[in-house]
């Protein structure tokens, strides 16, 4: 189960996030710019609906592991989305720190900070669990999660 400090960082990330986001809405308003405004408030909302789906489609604690790295991975500057997730032995990726681990060596590897996109998708193999990641630039990485 997802210990209690992970738990608190993940609602003190999402808290930070929702202050954030009021800021930046009441500048905008401020400033008399209600279309800029609604323009961002459309954008929280799909990313909200996005994580909403996240939560949906998964078991709670695995919902929270790919969260919180779905978080951590923002800390380094990069939007991380799911495409697929099935999985039998989250205990490997948790173990793994993946995706983390990947996309924070590919970023150091080349350089990288901010404004990249990746997605993860995640499949359950009779000897592991198969991790893809797929970059905006069209690079793909694979890599076979073993216990």
């Amino acid at each position: 189960m997802m210990e209690a400090f992970k738990m608190v960082d993940i609602l003190r990330r999402v808290r930070h996030d929702f202050g954030n986001h009021l800021q930046v809405i009441n500048g905008y308003l401020e400033l008399g710019w209600s279309e800029e405004a609604k323009n961002y408030i459309d954008k929280v909302i799909e990313y909200m609906t996005y994580e909403k789906m996240l939560f949906a489609s998964l078991e709670p604690e695995s919902a929270l592991y790919f969260y919180h790295q779905m978080l951590s991975i923002r800390d380094l500057g990069v939007i991380l989305r799911y495409k697929d997730i099935k999985v039998d032995n989250l205990e490997l990726i948790i173990k793994a720190d993946e995706p983390y681990a990947s996309i924070a060596a590919v970023c150091r590897k080349e350089g990288l900070e901010g404004d990249l996109f990746f997605e993860a998708s995640f499949y359950q193999e009779t000897d592991g669990v198969k991790m893809v990641l797929n970059r905006d630039t069209g690079e793909e990485v694979v890599r076979m999660i073993k216990g």
